[in-house]
């Protein structure tokens, strides 16, 4: 705007940005010239691209005729962030088939992925840990603890791959929870704790005969169902005996069904 403040139209507008150097981060001082072309209106418009962010000092200058009509001075703070990614686009304007392709190829990565890479709904990230229960009836915790869990802990800390033991003792009952490192094959890992467990047969009480648990992890569920006679032309009756003598053997054909 002229000194009235009316637009100043067909004028030659000239946008200098410029850093001062720092010598303590070894940057030299950077200049980048703009020139703005003429909208009508007053308006003038350009595009410049500076080389770091941080507070550049702007010098706006407007000549009419070859003489300076108008000039201002201001500081404006750089984002680096913005810089690059600006950069990001214009590289991508400029290499659209590259940007094309790269696409194509991650879309078709993505269903490579989705048919080929196993998704669980529910990753199990428990421990690989196998169970030994050791039923001892009547018995008071104390004596369970020093002749059957401790023989047990000590024994089992020996075997290979164990990362640690750890072990409860109750009333008339005894658990010892022995956890390998991740990797370990589970079924590797029942048949090492039944190897050792053979060897302290002969060290626990008479009539003291330890059982490991289920071949199951933590994260482990159980399977539910419910048998239902929507006609209600059966009894509970002869729906229980359906489970029982039916239904039940044709599951564990699928199921790893508790016995």
């Amino acid at each position: 705007m002229d000194a009235s403040g009316a637009p100043i139209s067909g004028a030659e507008v000239s946008v200098t940005f410029f850093m001062p150097a720092m010598p303590a981060m070894g940057m030299a001082s950077m200049r980048t010239p703009v020139t703005l072309s003429d909208k009508d209106n007053g308006l003038y418009e350009g595009s410049g691209q500076l080389d770091s962010g941080g507070t550049w000092q702007v010098t706006i200058l407007a000549k009419k005729n070859g003489q300076l009509i108008a000039t201002k001075q201001l500081s404006v703070n750089a984002t680096e962030a913005c810089n690059v990614i600006s950069r990001w686009i214009d590289w991508c304007a400029q290499n659209r088939f590259l940007v094309f392709m790269g696409t194509v190829l991650l879309v078709l990565t993505g269903i490579w992925a989705l048919r080929h890479i196993p998704l669980d709904a529910l990753p199990d990230i428990s421990d690989v840990e196998v169970i030994v229960h050791t039923p001892w009836a009547g018995q008071p915790p104390s004596l369970i603890e020093d002749q059957v869990t401790y023989p047990i802990v000590t024994t089992l800390l020996a075997a290979p791959h164990v990362k640690a033991v750890r072990a409860q003792t109750m009333f008339g009952d005894s658990y010892v929870f022995v956890v390998f490192e991740d990797g370990t094959d589970l079924y590797w890992a029942r048949s090492r704790v039944l190897e050792y467990m053979q060897q302290i047969t002969g060290r626990l009480p008479s009539g003291v005969h330890p059982v490991i648990g289920p071949d199951a992890t933590g994260a482990g569920w159980v399977y539910e169902y419910a048998l239902v006679d929507h006609s209600h032309q059966r009894s509970l009756a002869d729906l229980r005996s359906l489970q029982d003598w039916y239904l039940r053997y044709q599951l564990k054909r699928f199921l790893e069904w508790p016995r």
